[in-house]
């Protein structure tokens, strides 16, 4: 129970017993007249009692509640017809989401010629933020949530998706489970070697993504757990036994290709993006804790996800970047889509939401 709620709880409880103590007091005045010196510890201990109890109120009433997660509050699922809007819109971000983005996109244009959706060069969700911020872009697409600074005080989320994502190894790596603590301990350097888990000896190469990688962000929240000092990209993307891990470039498809072609490789990417790959056995989907991504995350069990977002300026809004995300939002119009690039529709796992705090 937050510390506020208690504190009032216990004012309240401190004022009824003031008041039963006080009409206690007037009672047994009334009946035995007492001495007047008698009446003066009473009364100031009534008078503390009240002070207490008004104290504990009160600082209940001024300590923060935390915040607390509203996404099932705030999921947008459109229900309107579909909108033709002519224009033209630049769309930038992360990697993770760009495979439904495009797809979705493309879609868009075939039923609606005249409009045309382009990609930026850049490509990141930090980077995709910072571009709909400074109106480079017209939508920012993150798969974390802005930063609650000033700098980003005008943008405006549009959750769009659920985004599974999973380690991966190469497969050279023959394990099928890791637990979160085996994992921490690959990219804090605890770990070097295969063999210290039980396996044939293999040098271990641990991928990771740079700072402006929204599947980075979401790799050091929910599985390192806030280590993330200890994991940053190595300004290197060549593997080499002095680094504790290797940067595997800007791209979920660089992760990919990094740890199908290096032996003893592991990291991590977005499911859409690794299914495939994993299906063609080019890489190896290894469970976390013995959870699988796509059995156990319904049930709340399958940490590593999060939420996909199209950011906007709210000052910056053209009619065709309006319709576009509304089409995104429409679970009638994009929900199978959704489904079949791998990701998960919001409104099928609601009671996870507010639950899975987001960046």
């Amino acid at each position: 129970m937050p510390w506020n709620i208690i504190l009032i709880v216990l004012g309240i409880i401190l004022f009824i017993l003031c008041v039963v103590y006080i009409f206690r007091a007037i009672q047994t005045w009334n009946r035995d007249k007492p001495n007047p010196i008698h009446v003066k510890p009473l009364r100031n201990t009534a008078i503390i009692s009240a002070i207490l109890s008004a104290l504990s109120i009160l600082s209940g009433l001024l300590i923060p509640v935390p915040t607390q997660c509203t996404y099932a509050q705030r999921i947008h699922n459109y229900s309107d017809p579909f909108q033709c809007v002519p224009g033209t819109i630049t769309i930038g971000g992360s990697t993770a989401l760009k495979q439904l983005v495009t797809t979705a996109a493309q879609n868009y244009h075939n039923r609606c010629p005249s409009a045309t959706i382009n990609f930026g060069s850049k490509q990141g969700s930090i980077q995709g933020l910072q571009d709909a911020e400074k109106g480079y872009v017209d939508i920012g697409t993150s798969d974390v949530i802005a930063p609650s600074s000033p700098e980003y005080a005008d943008l405006v989320d549009h959750p769009i998706a659920a985004s599974v994502f999973v380690m991966i190894v190469n497969p050279s790596v023959h394990i099928e489970n890791l637990s979160i603590s085996q994992i921490q301990n690959i990219y804090n350097g605890t770990y070097t070697n295969w063999n210290e888990l039980n396996l044939p000896p293999q040098l271990i190469v641990p991928y990771t993504r740079d700072a402006n990688s929204g599947s980075w962000a979401t790799f050091a929240q929910y599985v390192l757990l806030g280590q993330s000092d200890n994991a940053r990209p190595a300004p290197t993307a060549t593997p080499d036994s002095t680094t504790t891990q290797s940067s595997s470039g800007n791209t979920t498809q660089d992760m990919i290709n990094a740890v199908e072609n290096t032996p003893g490789a592991i990291g991590y990417a977005a499911s859409s993006n690794s299914v495939v790959e994993a299906n063609a056995r080019r890489i190896n989907i290894v469970n976390i804790d013995n959870y699988s991504p796509h059995l156990d995350l319904a049930s709340g069990k399958y940490r590593f996800w999060n939420i996909e977002h199209m950011y906007t300026k709210s000052n910056h809004t053209t009619p065709l970047t309006t319709a576009f995300i509304n089409y995104m939002s429409n679970e009638s119009e994009i929900g199978s889509l959704i489904i079949s690039q791998g990701y998960i529709p919001l409104s099928g796992i609601v009671g996870l939401l507010n639950d899975h705090c987001p960046i």
